[in-house]
């Protein structure tokens, strides 16, 4: 079994190099466990997909009593017992700069320009994520369910260490940054962080707003005329332009497990608006993607 999944391993690591480049020079042991870590990916990426398209996780929006329905689906999700900041602190925090950082630094071929971009971009949007977006967002909840917190915690900690591991240890050609591929990457990366940390900007001051008002309202302006979740969006954006930047199988697994997530979310999101506001609810708004979805 071992060595079919290093075979397997190998095989999916030359076609990769063929393709891209990118070489991946580690040993046949670790490339196996690097490329199982892939396969556990893509797995983590379609149960995400299968279960949030029928039981979306209940925060935000999607919490049971703001639906209306019953709520024995989210306490199947455990006792809500996770402080809601010092959740979205832990879970997005440490692994996605310090675990990262210190696996990065302990690869082979760190010293290159394009394995520090990648490094730099990485760790940038989880610094944000982890220790400045949970202390400006105001959040509807003060704790949440431990299930939920830990189905952020699991994939995460997956998904950093196999992108730390491979940007660690990838070799990229001298030119790599200076490919138009990876310049549009490199935009897109910029053009979704930007998006992203505006939409949850103004999404901040649209709850100060709503804690003064006695009925419930729906954001507007900017991006929010178009899409119901600006913030998905440009992090969907974000980690498009950043697996274009690293071309690898690992960051592939990453985008379609975000996809999975944001895409979901946002479409009941969409219908949350619409069922609370009927008609008053701009029909031409979108869940995610301006004009497509």
């Amino acid at each position: 079994m071992i060595s079919l999944m290093s075979q397997v391993a190998t095989a999916i690591d030359d076609w990769s190099s063929k393709t891209t480049g990118i070489l991946f020079p580690v040993s046949s042991y670790h490339r196996t466990i690097h490329y199982s870590m892939v396969a556990a990916a893509g797995l983590t990426a379609l149960a995400t997909y299968l279960v949030q398209r029928k039981v979306p996780a209940p925060y935000g929006k999607l919490r049971r009593r703001q639906l209306g329905v019953d709520s024995k689906q989210e306490k199947a999700w455990g006792p809500k017992i996770i402080p809601t900041t010092l959740g979205h602190t832990i879970s997005d925090g440490p692994t996605g700069t310090f675990l990262f950082l210190y696996i990065f630094l302990k690869g082979a071929h760190y010293n290159y320009a394009a394995n520090w971009t990648l490094a730099g971009l990485f760790m940038l949007h989880f610094f944000q994520r982890g220790f400045i977006h949970p202390f400006i967002m105001k959040y509807g909840d003060t704790h949440i369910r431990l299930g939920v917190w830990l189905g952020a915690c699991g994939p995460n900690i997956l998904f950093h260490v196999a992108i730390a591991d491979w940007v660690a240890n990838a070799v990229y050609p001298r030119n790599h940054l200076q490919k138009p591929l990876v310049m549009v990457g490199l935009v897109l990366y910029a053009v979704g962080f930007v998006v992203n940390r505006a939409a949850d900007w103004q999404q901040a001051q649209w709850k100060k707003q709503l804690r003064q008002r006695e009925d419930y309202a729906y954001p507007k302006g900017w991006l929010f005329n178009m899409v119901a979740n600006p913030n998905y969006f440009g992090e969907f954006v974000e980690w498009t332009g950043y697996l274009l930047v690293s071309q690898a199988p690992i960051c592939l697994m990453w985008s379609l497990f975000t996809a999975a997530t944001w895409f979901t979310r946002a479409g009941f999101n969409l219908e949350f608006y619409r069922k609370k506001f009927s008609d008053n609810y701009p029909r031409h708004r979108r869940a995610l993607v301006p004009f497509v979805y």
